[in-house]
């Protein structure tokens, strides 16, 4: 059993706690989510939805139940037991069923407008901000940076750090505010993050309920690639984000219409501050150079290259490094076994762009390696 015990407040420094001891067989834990002293009017207090969602994994893996002596959301308790949990269960050895032994409430809480998404800076981000404007439905007033676990190492929280000034720079630019998000998440449950992710990012809007109506989960696939693949969390978003509503909160998924990343990408050049501020490099941070040699780099410039776009984005990429290795780099891109990259070629393809001839042998000779690399493991 993994007891969640009742959420607290502690103040330190500028920045509040929304605190629960957490109780297992063998340690007790205090698990904190953090803002900045300013909003900690958002953080809910009467409800322990955050910290059963950032627990659920675990307690699946474990075949744990878990038990609370505080409240968790009526919606949200219906939701896991009867769609989320059962539905993890089926996929796999993995998770297994639980109980939740957690007294409900359905206490409506007037909603108070904010409408939140995440910020990384990376393509499904910025689409979202872009496609949930002023003219949209719910247009995004509020950015969030979430110290969730993608920041690893011994510098995780400096990393934390960087990546919300990166993040105050850009609303400061868009006329939108911000909420950040500071955890002991990656301390406490080193989980691999993608495995968790949604649930992680959704766990902590939970968190600030009291303020946030609604939050955009920007999706990285679309709808028809939907997958029960309990080792890639962003595969059954569909589920999850409907799954982890509440009386307070309205969970949205960004982006997972059939818009494939690519039309994400040429979206986006019609946006002035995407090129800026785009950032998918893996080695890269928002508003700062992408390495331009990592997969994700290489795919996303020979997208802009079909397009025409590429010196767009000279602020934000070496272009002309590009270009003097487009060989080597469109090779790479014809050569990887990837959905996007394939879509990537086809658009190449069609765009009747010039694709130089060492291209083809250096696609052959990654070919080669990859097909090597793979046998080896």
């Amino acid at each position: 059993m993994i007891i969640i015990g009742k959420p607290y407040i502690e103040r330190v420094n500028n920045w509040t706690r929304l605190c629960s001891d957490i109780q297992t067989e063998n340690r007790q834990v205090t698990l904190w989510m953090a803002v900045r002293s300013s909003q900690e009017d958002m953080l809910c207090t009467d409800r322990v939805d955050s910290f059963v969602v950032l627990l659920l994994p675990e307690a699946m893996r474990s075949k744990r139940n878990l038990f609370s002596d505080s409240s968790m959301s009526e919606k949200l308790h219906y939701q896991l037991r009867e769609h989320l949990i059962p539905a993890l269960t089926s996929a796999g050895d993995l998770y297994h069923n639980i109980q939740l032994d957690i007294p409900t409430t359905s206490d409506y809480v007037p909603r108070k407008g904010v409408v939140a998404t995440g910020f990384s800076g990376g393509v499904d981000s910025l689409y979202s901000i872009y496609s949930h404007g002023v003219d949209s439905e719910y247009p995004v007033t509020h950015l969030v940076v979430s110290n969730s676990g993608v920041y690893e190492g011994s510098e995780y929280r400096e990393r934390f750090y960087q990546a919300c000034f990166a993040c105050e720079s850009f609303a400061r630019e868009q006329g939108l505010k911000t909420i950040f998000i500071d955890s002991n998440i990656y301390e406490i449950l080193p989980e691999r993050y993608i495995d968790v992710v949604s649930l992680r990012l959704m766990a902590f809007a939970l968190a600030l309920q009291d303020g946030i109506a609604v939050y955009l989960l920007s999706s990285g696939f679309a709808m028809g690639n939907f997958r029960l693949d309990v080792h890639r969390a962003a595969k059954f978003d569909p589920l999850s984000v409907n799954c982890l509503n509440t009386e307070k909160l309205q969970f949205y998924l960004s982006g997972s219409e059939e818009v494939s990343r690519i039309m994400k990408i040429k979206e986006l050049t019609k946006w002035p501050p995407s090129y800026r501020w785009v950032s998918p490099c893996v080695n890269g941070r928002a508003g700062k150079k992408n390495c331009g040699r990592c997969s994700k780099c290489m795919r996303d410039l020979a997208v802009l290259y079909a397009y025409g776009a590429l010196d767009l984005y000279s602020s934000v990429y070496d272009i002309e490094d590009f270009r003097r290795h487009l060989s080597e780099r469109l090779g790479f891109v014809m050569a990887e076994n990837y959905p996007t990259a394939k879509e990537t070629v086809r658009i190449l393809e069609e765009s009747n762009v010039y694709i130089p001839p060492m291209a083809y042998r250096c696609a052959d000779a990654f070919r080669k390696y990859m097909y090597k690399v793979e046998n080896e493991r």
